[in-house]
């Protein structure tokens, strides 16, 4: 509303916006230290009710919104509300901390034994593949390794699997470029190859290690 004797001024008594933003800002940095403050439960109840009670701080200017001049009143309004949902987030976030710190306090008993923690089992597939391992290696096998990611070289054509061999249809496999060939190994057979083009028999190796197929007829192929 603007005075009828000076135009482009408020109205005698009116309020002016910097004012309330400037008092929404101070009240809010207070709220926010005050609640950071508090460390009892009846004390957070008491600050929520200064602050956002029928008759608190934030309730009143709220209310004093309304005598802006009818353009200033949405900004001023949306600061306001703003302000009035972070004190009550803050009281929100301080009372979860002080129920949970209550709660571990009350639950946990410094008298009483510790406790071991409960340790897994290892996975069978492991323990049989050490166990083949320690008996090849009473028989002078060495364990080979090789990459997971193959060639189609190495994984098929060096094995005696060209392209049009039925086998590679029942390894259909898990491809990650075929214009380079890339894939994960169907198998580790690819080892062995890299093993004898690497040194002169006589060989004794085991390849051990993961592989990639589509296997769904037969559940044995682990």
């Amino acid at each position: 509303m603007k005075c009828p004797f000076c135009p482009g001024h408020p109205e005698p008594g009116g309020v002016q916006r910097g004012a309330v933003m400037k008092e929404l800002g101070d009240l809010e940095k207070s709220a926010l230290e005050e609640i950071g403050a508090v460390s009892e439960s009846r004390d957070l109840e008491t600050l929520r009710i200064r602050y956002l009670g029928k008759k608190g701080a934030v309730t009143a200017l709220l209310r004093s919104v309304g005598k802006l001049p009818e353009d200033e009143r949405p900004a001023a309004g949306e600061a306001a509300n703003e302000v009035k949902s972070r004190i009550r987030d803050a009281l929100a976030a301080r009372r979860k901390d002080m129920e949970g710190g209550s709660r571990e306090a009350a639950c946990f008993d410094v008298t009483l034994p510790g406790r071991s923690p409960s340790l897994g089992r290892r996975h069978p597939l492991v323990l049989v593949t050490e166990e083949i391992i320690s008996i090849f290696g009473t028989l002078g096998f060495q364990v080979a390794e090789g990459p997971e990611i193959e060639t189609e070289y190495y994984n098929f054509e060096a094995l005696n699997t060209p392209r049009d061999h039925p086998a590679r249809d029942e390894q259909d496999s898990f491809y990650l470029d075929r214009r380079k060939g890339l894939l994960l190994r169907t198998q580790t057979s690819p080892v062995q190859i890299r093993v004898m083009e690497g040194q002169r028999p006589p060989v004794r190796v085991i390849a051990p290690g993961r592989c990639f197929r589509r296997d769904t007829t037969d559940a044995s192929h682990h």
